[in-house]
């Protein structure tokens, strides 16, 4: 072969340029990706529970406690178990979060692939009527925003208590999960988790 076989042309040199810039991009979105990843496992990792509020109306919620990993059923039979309304028992029922708006379909999976780790405010929806009429069922006993901040405080951003402290006390309105926690091993620095607090206990830092 001719030695001009082995040179590269101009066009030769933009095509590898061009080859390795892509090869880069991939790169960096693979490790985007997987910091990602790596992020929300940590985050569901640092927390035993979570705190969920269903929000029945402008001044009306639910609260339970749930493991992160629980699926979204057992979200579902939480609100038919405490609300009393006869849509909530039909196949058009459905929960989700809003904004964005992201319908919780899969209900097999666990709370914590929709991000809701460590609280979040989830909202009860119909595919035909609208809006629903819900109630709190009798068994049900009310309580104010502040008793209901305690408790999120105490089991889910409270990740310093000693095991050895007595959490059995829970509110009626919570789903009655055995509270005794144990200490959590990590404090993880996220921006995304601080604000998410912020907003379900506005006034904490």
């Amino acid at each position: 072969l001719p030695d001009s076989f082995f040179e590269l042309t101009p066009d030769d040199l933009r095509s590898i340029i061009n080859t390795l810039r892509q090869r880069g991009t991939e790169d960096n979105a693979l490790e985007t990706r997987s910091m990602r990843e790596r992020n929300q496992s940590l985050r569901v990792s640092s927390y035993e529970y979570i705190a969920i509020r269903l929000v029945i109306h402008s001044n009306i919620v639910l609260q339970g406690l749930f493991h992160p990993e629980e699926p979204i059923l057992h979200l579902m039979e939480f609100a038919r178990t405490n609300l009393t309304c006869p849509q909530l028992e039909q196949n058009d029922f459905y929960l989700y979060t809003s904004p964005p708006r992201v319908v919780l379909s899969d209900v097999k999976k666990p709370l914590s692939a929709y991000d809701l780790v460590p609280a979040a405010f989830v909202y009860i929806g119909h595919r035909t009527i609208s809006p629903l009429v819900i109630q709190l069922a009798q068994n049900v006993s009310m309580g104010n925003i502040h008793e209901a901040n305690q408790i999120v405080t105490r089991h889910v951003f409270n990740r310093t208590k000693s095991d050895n402290e007595d959490d059995s006390e829970v509110s009626t309105t919570d789903t009655n999960r055995p509270a005794k926690r144990n200490t959590a091993t990590q404090n993880i620095d996220d921006k995304h988790l601080r604000d998410k607090m912020r907003k379900f206990l506005p006034g904490k830092k």
